[in-house]
Protein backbone atom coordinates (compact mmCIF):
# COMPACT_ATOMS: atom_id res chain seq x y z
CA UNK A 1 0.00 0.00 0.00
CA UNK A 2 0.82 3.70 -0.88
CA UNK A 3 2.01 5.62 1.86
CA UNK A 4 -1.10 7.74 1.12
CA UNK A 5 -3.01 5.48 1.11
CA UNK A 6 -1.86 3.78 4.65
CA UNK A 7 -2.85 7.64 6.19
CA UNK A 8 -5.94 7.53 4.27
CA UNK A 9 -7.02 3.93 5.80
CA UNK A 10 -5.48 5.06 9.47
CA UNK A 11 -7.69 8.27 9.29
CA UNK A 12 -10.84 6.09 8.01
CA UNK A 13 -10.78 3.06 9.89
CA UNK A 14 -8.41 4.68 13.58
CA UNK A 15 -6.69 1.69 13.19
CA UNK A 16 -5.00 0.62 16.50
CA UNK A 17 -0.98 1.48 16.03
CA UNK A 18 1.39 2.45 18.29
CA UNK A 19 3.91 4.28 15.55
CA UNK A 20 3.48 5.41 12.48
CA UNK A 21 6.26 4.92 10.34
CA UNK A 22 7.29 7.14 6.73
CA UNK A 23 9.71 5.98 4.39
CA UNK A 24 9.19 8.50 1.88
CA UNK A 25 8.98 12.12 2.02
CA UNK A 26 6.34 12.51 -0.70
CA UNK A 27 3.36 12.09 1.58
CA UNK A 28 0.95 15.09 2.75
CA UNK A 29 2.54 16.20 6.27
CA UNK A 30 -1.04 17.63 7.53
CA UNK A 31 -2.72 14.69 7.64
CA UNK A 32 0.50 12.82 9.60
CA UNK A 33 0.21 16.24 11.86
CA UNK A 34 -3.27 15.74 12.44
CA UNK A 35 -2.86 12.07 13.79
CA UNK A 36 0.38 12.77 15.43
CA UNK A 37 -2.09 15.92 17.43
CA UNK A 38 -4.08 13.08 18.48
CA UNK A 39 -1.36 12.17 21.45
CA UNK A 40 -2.36 8.12 20.37
CA UNK A 41 0.16 7.49 17.50
CA UNK A 42 3.69 8.41 17.66
CA UNK A 43 4.98 9.74 14.08
CA UNK A 44 8.69 8.79 12.84
CA UNK A 45 10.13 10.93 11.19
CA UNK A 46 7.88 13.41 12.33
CA UNK A 47 5.84 15.68 10.03
CA UNK A 48 7.62 18.97 10.95
CA UNK A 49 10.79 16.78 9.68
CA UNK A 50 9.19 15.65 6.53
CA UNK A 51 8.16 18.89 5.54
CA UNK A 52 11.78 20.24 5.88
CA UNK A 53 12.94 17.44 3.71
CA UNK A 54 10.01 18.22 1.28
CA UNK A 55 11.12 21.91 0.91
CA UNK A 56 14.82 21.97 -0.51
CA UNK A 57 15.62 25.05 0.19
CA UNK A 58 14.60 25.06 4.01
CA UNK A 59 16.29 21.81 4.08
CA UNK A 60 19.59 23.35 2.60
CA UNK A 61 19.31 26.22 5.43
CA UNK A 62 18.37 24.06 8.38
CA UNK A 63 22.10 21.93 7.17
CA UNK A 64 23.74 25.13 6.89
CA UNK A 65 23.49 25.57 10.55
CA UNK A 66 24.59 21.89 11.55
CA UNK A 67 28.15 21.86 13.16
CA UNK A 68 30.29 19.71 10.38
CA UNK A 69 27.78 19.19 7.71
CA UNK A 70 29.65 20.54 4.70
CA UNK A 71 27.63 21.81 1.76
CA UNK A 72 27.77 22.97 -1.71
CA UNK A 73 27.01 26.62 -2.81
CA UNK A 74 23.46 27.08 -2.98
CA UNK A 75 21.24 30.15 -3.46
CA UNK A 76 18.93 31.60 -1.22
Amino acid sequence: MCAQGAIDQYLEKKTEVDVLTVEIEHIDTASLAAIEAEGKVAVHPSPRTLATIQDKLLQKRHLSTVDGVSLGDFCD
